[in-house]
């Protein structure tokens, strides 16, 4: 009975560790996945934002990132997020965008939040569809 409970717990202790490579004297055992950076976006600000939100959620795969807040992030544009497919929520409200279009092909998307972006156009918001809340700026819903 002791054996099992001391297996279970370094089964847990290292399952603490998964972000950390293990090592038995001195040779690897075991070496966390790396973060996903197969990405390319042209905005700076956009990339910040990304790089924080890959390592704040341990995302290894683009398909594993489905929750991105990127509010007052000074945004500009959203050219190469639509290599996160699986994005469901998407905030990008208070920035300084003017095009929606990369969004169209996001297919997961439900909820976008882009209220507070004065200089957007209206018509470069996602085609709305059952599935997708948007909240859009002022200018968009008069």
């Amino acid at each position: 009975m002791r054996l099992g409970f001391y297996g279970a717990l370094t089964l847990l202790g290292l399952g603490g560790c998964a972000e950390y490579q293990i090592t038995l004297n001195e040779q690897p055992i075991y070496t966390p996945p790396p973060l996903y950076s197969q990405y390319e976006v042209a905005d700076e600000a956009l990339r910040n934002c990304l790089r924080q939100t890959i390592l704040d959620q341990r995302i290894t795969q683009a398909d594993q990132l489905s929750r991105l807040i990127c509010r007052h992030a000074g945004i500009e544009s959203l050219q190469g997020l639509e290599t996160f497919v699986a994005l469901e929520e998407l905030d990008i409200s208070h920035n300084a965008l003017r095009d929606l279009s990369p969004l169209q092909n996001l297919p997961k998307l439900r909820l976008l939040r882009a209220h507070d972006n004065p200089e957007l156009l209206c018509d470069s918001l996602p085609v709305s569809r059952e599935t997708l809340e948007i909240m859009a700026p002022a200018h968009c819903t008069e």
